[in-house]
């Protein structure tokens, strides 16, 4: 019948009926077009839902596999971490969040031997990358969780370092992009268990940089509010609680209550835990030792750096050059705190040799104390 009077419609006659064979046609068209335009609506919602990047932080599977992922890297075993997430990496390539973990690959590196700056530079343009690739992805989806959280990580670790370089003004101006982009994610996602982590961060840092270093009072606007004991309980929550960043958490408290305010009754606490987490973490290792050291625990001491050297040498690890200068400093220690000064002089000598291993030797922490030591002792 439609074709019926559509036809009717182009012919020649039937004038009477004209009318009624345009208003059904109209009708009929009208109709067509609802379809075409659902059909094309329909298609357009699926090629751009298609589009979008997924939200890993709200994906159960990539939760469970970034975890274990995680606790591989901490544990100083980057390509078997990255092989725990090859399939996500190898469906979704443009994410930023590969970005961001290649750039965290490197972190440890420099962390283990922070008095080596030669990898500085490649770790600030890998977090520039990571800050990029968030930015560019949040140009395309504002809001998008995933992108605020990568902005505000790379933003935060550039400050961190840059903090560790102690070029404080870079450090809080950077640290405030980071803050900027952590806000959002906080209106965005506010119930997110991490976000604790961050809130310890910001609080404790804040009060921590005006209380410290007056040079960083003009640049004080860009710093929330901050409170170090209030930062201090957020983290601990966040050591508890948190999904992504439990052990980063843990870490930072236990740094902040050695480094910042010599607390090493509880630092010891966080440290021997992420020692037992992470065995083949050099660095958790060495802090494990560093406050045992504090705390004048040197029987305890003696015991935990046989342990290492045994198993670094047999098992050849990871940084054990880094192990072998510092653990060779602290036997010293061990021996002048018993009377074997012969022995001590002995593993002064071997943190002397071994860190004259590495590229730069000039101003290595435990290269000058072992000087330091071995001079006491023969003038004594």
């Amino acid at each position: 019948m439609i074709q019926w009077y559509i036809h009717r419609e182009q012919g020649i006659g039937f004038r009477k009926k004209n009318h009624r064979v345009k208003v059904h046609r109209k009708i009929t068209y009208g109709k067509w077009y609802v379809f075409v335009f659902l059909a094309w609506h329909f298609f357009m919602n699926v090629q751009i839902s298609a589009a979008q990047t997924p939200i890993f932080i709200d994906d159960p599977g990539f939760r469970d596999d970034a975890l274990v992922a995680i606790d591989s890297l901490y544990n100083r075993k980057p390509e078997v971490a990255r092989e725990l997430i090859r399939s996500w990496e190898d469906r979704f390539p443009d994410h930023p969040v590969w970005s961001a973990w290649s750039a965290m690959e490197s972190w440890w590196d420099i962390m283990v031997n922070l008095d080596d700056i030669s990898n500085d530079e490649m770790f600030f343009n890998n977090m520039r990358k990571a800050d990029y690739a968030a930015s560019s992805l949040l140009q395309e989806e504002p809001d998008h969780p995933d992108g605020l959280l990568i902005k505000a990580l790379a933003n935060g670790y550039a400050a961190r370092h840059h903090a560790n370089r102690e070029r404080w003004v870079t450090a809080v101006k950077i640290a405030y992009t980071s803050h900027i982009a952590y806000q959002r994610f906080m209106e965005v996602r506010p119930d997110f268990p991490d976000n604790k982590f961050v809130e310890g961060l910001k609080a404790y840092y804040a009060a921590f940089l005006i209380d410290e270093y007056p040079i960083v009072k003009p640049v004080s606007v860009f710093l929330p509010k901050g409170s170090r004991e209030g930062g201090l309980d957020l983290l601990h929550e966040a050591s508890e609680t948190a999904v992504f960043t439990r052990a980063e958490a843990s870490y930072f408290l236990a740094y902040i209550l050695y480094d910042y305010e010599h607390d090493y009754e509880r630092s010891i606490i966080y440290f021997r835990k992420l020692a037992d987490s992470y065995p083949n973490n050099s660095l958790l290792q060495l802090y494990y030792v560093r406050t045992l050291g504090e705390l004048g625990e040197f029987e305890t001491l003696f015991e935990v750096v046989k342990v290492l050297l045994e198993r670094w040498d047999r098992k050849q690890l990871r940084d054990g050059d880094v192990m072998q200068e510092e653990l060779s400093y602290w036997l010293g220690r061990y021996y002048e705190s018993v009377g074997l000064m012969e022995q001590a002089k002995e593993s002064y000598m071997n943190a002397l040799e071994a860190g004259e291993q590495f590229e730069v030797t000039e101003g290595r922490t435990y290269r000058v104390l072992s000087g330091e030591r071995l001079a006491e002792i023969k003038n004594s």
